[in-house]
């Protein structure tokens, strides 16, 4: 009886826990206006996303234990491209490091993932802020994240979105090299999971709103338009 008694209010508090430490730069910043699409579509493909585990769902036990065991098995290396890959452009840098290429001298490609960005972070953010997932540390006292946990929800993933739809939009200009351009988009919202700050749904649903996000930019002219500037620039270079 006095375990059941114990058990209960434990469930109970464990199903109420979200993510309400909002970083106060994000915050501000979620309603930057996006570059490509129109606020109302983006919110309307936000508005779509499903929703996540809840926190008592077996799911979410499942994703807990294996981060735990992502956690025990970290490596340096991996701890380093965590901590390389925190910000867009090193993240950028690497997806496009499959195809041996840099952004260096890239200009119109740079300007085109970063307005890709753009769209998806008002997207991704959006979808945040309805969830308010918390944090897996938050539910495991267990984890020691890899890196500070960033100021906002879990759910989806802005390195699992960024790192996608940055692979898909390179993947345009590098046809041939679509699938290893893919498997690194992947490993940069995978790299999340083992830094302990994101469940791998987290990673799901963010390439999910990202396909959503870029089959909208495969119809928008002007992103069309910086697309084929951005293969030009490639062309240019003889590449």
């Amino acid at each position: 009886m006095m375990l059941a008694a114990l058990v209960v209010p434990m469930f109970f508090q464990l199903a109420g826990i979200h993510f309400e430490a909002w970083d106060p730069k994000i915050a501000k910043g979620m309603d930057r206006a996006p570059h490509y699409l129109k606020r109302e579509e983006l919110l309307a493909l936000a508005d779509a996303v499903a929703p996540p585990p809840s926190n008592d769902d077996p799911i979410t036990r499942r994703e807990l234990d294996e981060l735990l065991a992502l956690e025990k098995a970290r490596t340096p290396a991996q701890r380093r491209a965590i901590l390389q890959h925190r910000e867009f452009r090193p993240l950028c840098d690497e997806v496009l490091a499959t195809v041996y290429r840099e952004l260096e001298n890239a200009p119109k490609t740079r300007a085109l993932l970063e307005h890709v960005e753009r769209d998806a972070s008002f997207a991704v953010f959006q979808t945040k802020k309805k969830w308010l997932r918390a944090r897996p540390h938050q539910l495991e006292p267990r984890l020691h994240p890899a890196i500070a946990v960033p100021g906002h929800p879990a759910y989806p993933s802005a390195h699992g979105i960024f790192g996608h739809i940055v692979a898909r939009t390179l993947a345009e200009i590098f046809p041939d090299y679509r699938d290893p351009l893919l498997a690194a988009g992947t490993r940069i919202g995978r790299e999340r999971e083992i830094a302990g700050v994101h469940y791998p749904s987290d990673a799901v649903a963010g390439r999910a709103l990202g396909d959503a996000i870029f089959a909208r930019l495969l119809e928008d002219p002007r992103f069309k338009q910086d697309l084929a500037l951005a293969m030009g620039e490639w062309t240019c270079q003889g590449k």
